[in-house]
């Protein structure tokens, strides 16, 4: 597993403050390195990768198991809202495990929450401007339980 693509401009942010389990940063090389071991122990990651960047952006290059999600008007992330209610249907996130399904989300525990990581083109942070489109999403995965996290 590879992350292709640059990331050039870095910024802080602290914990999204006030909503249910917050959303905190997760540095790149740990969810890669997360990725690669699960690789070569042939395990699930039990990681939702999602890049809310644009089909173009996606296109250049994204973590290979990525799901392209792009919110970059707040339209575009009230549809990828819409995507995301019809992969996982359960209210709480992830369905529990299913042998016989082939989904890669069936295999996130329900005990431990499914975490998701989500990532953009420059890493910034979208807590710190206001009205933020990757905010609408990741708010409305926050109400539905989904553990989120931001990577750098």
């Amino acid at each position: 597993m590879s992350c292709v693509g640059t990331r050039v401009k870095q910024r802080t942010c602290v914990k999204h403050i006030g909503k249910p389990n917050g959303c905190l940063r997760v540095k790149s090389e740990d969810v890669l390195r997360r990725l690669r071991q699960a690789k070569s122990t042939n395990e699930d990651p039990q990681l939702i990768i999602v890049d809310v960047r644009d089909a173009r952006g996606f296109q250049a290059g994204h973590i290979l198991t990525a799901m392209s999600m792009s919110c970059h008007t707040k339209t575009m992330a009230k549809r990828a809202i819409v995507e995301w209610d019809i992969m996982f249907s359960d209210q709480n996130g992830c369905p529990a495990p299913d042998m016989n399904n082939d989904s890669f989300c069936t295999q996130v525990s329900r005990v431990s929450g499914p975490s998701v990581i989500i990532y953009d083109q420059e890493g910034s942070c979208p807590f710190c401007r206001g009205d933020s489109s990757v905010e609408f999403f990741i708010n409305t995965l926050l109400t539905r339980g989904n553990g989120v996290y931001f990577m750098d």
